[in-house]
């Protein structure tokens, strides 16, 4: 599952909330679930992505990079769920719309499933 978020720097309490919404305490832990070091179509798309900030948990894109248009296509594209800057969930439309704005400090990506 991939979630993506502009200006959040700290995107795991939102997925594991996403995750656990509405299921059995433990759920996180008995099924699994954990983050991916490294993000499918970000290492499939290096070319474009070049050299990424990663913390093991988010991947960081500055909306300031050279390539930051076709990074927010593919983003959008692979995500399964969206954050606004004040941490709410929001459609994919909307992501972008406040991401091509201007409004965007950075881009957070982040991927996680369960039995890891």
């Amino acid at each position: 599952m991939i979630f993506a978020a502009s200006n959040v720097e700290d995107i795991e309490p939102l997925a594991m909330a996403h995750v656990t919404r509405g299921e059995p305490e433990g759920t996180w832990e008995d099924d699994g679930w954990g983050f991916y070091d490294d993000i499918g179509f970000v290492c499939d798309n290096e070319d474009v992505f070049g050299q990424t900030t990663n913390n093991l948990i988010q991947t960081n894109i500055p909306g300031t990079h050279p390539n930051f248009a076709r990074i927010l296509e593919l983003t959008i594209s692979n995500a399964n769920v969206c954050f606004s800057g004040d941490r709410s969930e929001i459609s994919q439309s909307e992501f972008q719309e406040k991401a091509t704005s201007g409004e965007l400090r950075f881009l957070a990506i982040s991927e996680c499933s369960p039995d890891l």
